[in-house]
């Protein structure tokens, strides 16, 4: 059965989301001090959209206010937060999910394709990495809710020692000052009978 295809780009649905603020980290304690870590609030989210509860990464713009996602269900998700007077998290405004399209130009709908895990952006690029389908693909910044992948970077691990579920998980991007490079965690397959043990090495990918 051939895979659906993408008619026209994408279109951004809006995401009502519905916050409350965290103010204490332990219940029945005002403690925000533990070691040298302080607790500064949270959130607590929900929306009528099951969608909201498939972020599997998020990445801050500059102005530390707005925000990019990838949903493991093949969706963009962005959005900005606000605070309150104290400049403490009160909620996230302006939320739209848009559903991804691979090289192909398929879309989620595809889920083994665009089981997406990790997000990192650069340079007007938008790095995204997949798991069962194990790859990098790189999107354009700004346009990516509505674009195919411009291209994808190779990666040090072999395909077959990638577990389905469990393989590309994050990627992150070297300091400027570093030789560009992009770090992906992944969990390669240790073993082909037995049981699976789980490995974390960083592969570095161009």
């Amino acid at each position: 059965m051939p895979a659906p295809l993408a008619a026209s780009p994408p279109q951004s649905e809006a995401v009502p989301v519905v916050s409350r603020q965290i103010a204490n980290f332990k219940i029945g304690s005002d403690e925000k001090r533990f070691g040298d870590l302080e607790f500064v609030g949270g959130l607590e989210l929900s929306s009528s959209n099951p969608l909201l509860g498939a972020v599997s990464s998020i990445r801050f713009r500059a102005d530390a206010k707005s925000f990019v996602a990838v949903l493991d269900t093949g969706h963009w998700l962005e959005g900005s937060v606000t605070r309150d007077a104290q400049g403490r998290l009160s909620g996230l405004g302006d939320v739209t999910v848009t559903s991804m399209m691979d090289g192909e130009g398929r879309s989620e709908r595809v889920k083994q394709l665009m089981d997406s895990e990790g997000l990192a952006l650069r340079n007007g690029q938008a790095l995204v990495s997949f798991e069962q389908h194990h790859r990098v693909d790189v999107y354009p910044d700004p346009g990516f809710a509505q674009a195919k992948p411009i291209a994808s970077l190779p990666i040090l691990i072999p395909q077959g020692a990638l577990r389905g579920n469990r393989g590309l998980e994050t990627i992150a991007v070297s300091p400027p000052a570093v030789r560009s490079t992009a770090l992906s965690l992944s969990f390669p397959n240790s073993a082909s009978t037995g049981p699976i043990t789980s490995w974390l090495p960083l592969s570095m990918v161009r």
